[in-house]
This record gives structure tokens, sequence and C-alpha cells, in this order.
């Protein structure tokens, strides 16, 4: 499905007046995050230590590090390089979600909650489309997320709730998990957030 062109900024080159120009435009702001997360960061991360073990095997097998290094080439999951990404998808998420005022004034979490939630999604207008497919792509993890626990009662904390624990779903990581890695990106970046506003809003 295409969802309209995002230039990578890390394929191509500088023109001759100095401007970046981008040789790959990927259809959709996720598979921008793919190709970033997994083409360049992870990839290359994955198959440099691939090569560290052949240099420090120089005997071992040539079948099996061939295949050490293919199978380097291969994100595990949950992809470690995703995390430094996660706000921004939370982000682009919530940009969606708050297009449905009703959810930030949800105060508990229950199968009710569940489906009026995944309802929500499914009425996104067109101009959300993307955010819609992704989160309807991972409706389990949406509906679970909706009877979290540790669904916040704080009115107007909910988006960001929802929006953090699906952030990082598409990379292996749980809903919790999303969420914690968000907060510390957060907090290194100077943006303090209390835990209880992102866990329970109280």
């Amino acid at each position: 499905m295409d969802f309209g062109g995002y230039p990578c900024p890390h394929c191509g080159k500088r023109a001759d007046n100095g401007k970046w120009v981008s040789s790959r435009s990927l259809s959709g702001f996720i598979q921008l995050m793919d190709h970033i997360i997994l083409d360049h960061l992870e990839a290359d991360k994955q198959f440099q230590r691939a090569q560290v073990r052949a240099r420090e095997h120089p005997f071992e097998d040539h079948q099996f590090a061939r295949q050490r290094l293919e199978r380097a080439r291969l994100p595990r999951k949950p992809v470690a390089s995703a995390k430094d990404f996660l706000p921004n998808v939370s982000d682009w998420l919530v940009a969606a979600l708050k297009e449905v005022p009703r959810i930030d004034s949800i105060s508990e979490s229950s199968m009710l909650v569940a489906d009026d939630l995944v309802d929500a999604v499914r009425n996104l207008g067109d101009s959300f489309l993307e955010q819609r497919h992704y989160l309807l792509q991972y409706e389990t993890a949406l509906r679970e997320t909706a009877m979290d626990p540790k669904w916040p009662r704080k009115r107007g904390s909910q988006v960001r709730f929802v929006a953090d624990s699906m952030a990082g779903i598409r990379w292996g990581y749980k809903p919790t998990s999303s969420r914690e890695f968000i907060r510390i990106m957060h907090v290194r970046k100077g943006r303090t957030i209390r835990r209880s506003d992102i866990d329970d809003g109280n």
C-alpha cells in the first residue's frame, strides 16, 4: 500500500549546489522507519559483529562462517536500533489518535474499551490512513493495551498511553517495554516525564 513518498535522509549524494539529494523514496512513514532501522542501522551493526567474529576465528569452517554472516543481516527482535525512533513513531500515532477526543476521556480499561478503541481507529479519517493501517495491523496488541491494568485514569493522558504502547510493536517491543523506552528517551533529552504519567495517569 502506497502512503506517499518519504525520502531517505541516508541514501543519495550531495548535489553541485551543496544540497543533499535522496536517491530513495519510501512509500510511507513506517517503511521509512523500517528502512533506516533495518537497512542502515541494524544490518550494519550486526554485520560488523559477524566480521569481528570472522577475524577472531580465521580458521572457522568457510561455509559456517558465510552462513553466520548471512544470518547477521537478518534483524533480531526486539530490534535494538529501533529504540531511538520510538518517540517519533509515538508522536506520529498521537497526531492521528488526537482526532478522536473521546479516547482521552476513557478512565478505565476493559473489553468494552478495547472494542471502542478499535472502532475509533477504524473510523480515523483518510488523512491518517497509514496510522489506521498500522494500528489495525496489530489489533491484538491494540486491544491488550486497552485492557492493560496500567491504563491511565488521568484525563488527557490516554492517547499518549496508546501511542507509546503501540510505537514499538512492529519491531518486537511489548507495550510495556515500548512505553518504558520512550520514557527513558525523553528523560535523556531533558524532557522529564513522571512514570505515573505513562503508567497509570495518577
